[in-house]
């Protein structure tokens, strides 16, 4: 069996361009890429010394202002790390004395659930 690719031809296939241009075109393209490239060269052909000040201070300066960077950076996780922690004070525990006082304070009601509750607790200490 002969395959398909083999029957085709391709110089027989009609030639025929499925897009049109205008006429110039390639022309009009050509031109502007040669002024293109002759404008690029006048800009590189100026001297050296024509850097715009601007561009120059912006040279010096900059590696001066990374490094005041850094260093402030350095100083802030310094003084993060190593800053002691202020801690606020533990409440101090309650003494027997608050706690009779605060029972005092309840209802009878919760009193009696209070003293039922512990004395059905089975991990009390006395």
């Amino acid at each position: 069996m002969i395959s398909p690719m083999e029957e085709l031809d391709l110089d027989k296939l009609p030639r025929r361009m499925p897009y049109s241009v205008p006429e110039g075109t390639f022309d009009a393209i050509e031109k502007a890429v040669l002024a293109s490239i002759a404008r690029e060269r006048e800009a590189s052909a100026a001297p050296p010394d024509a850097v715009p000040v601007r561009r120059m201070r912006a040279r010096h300066i900059l590696p001066w202002v990374g490094g005041a960077v850094a260093m402030v950076a350095v100083v802030l996780w310094a003084i993060i790390s190593f800053a002691p922690l202020r801690e606020s004070p533990s409440p101090a525990p309650p003494s027997p004395e608050d706690i009779s006082l605060a029972f005092e304070k309840l209802s009878p009601s919760d009193q009696a659930f209070i003293l039922s509750v512990y004395e059905d607790e089975a991990y009390t200490t006395n």
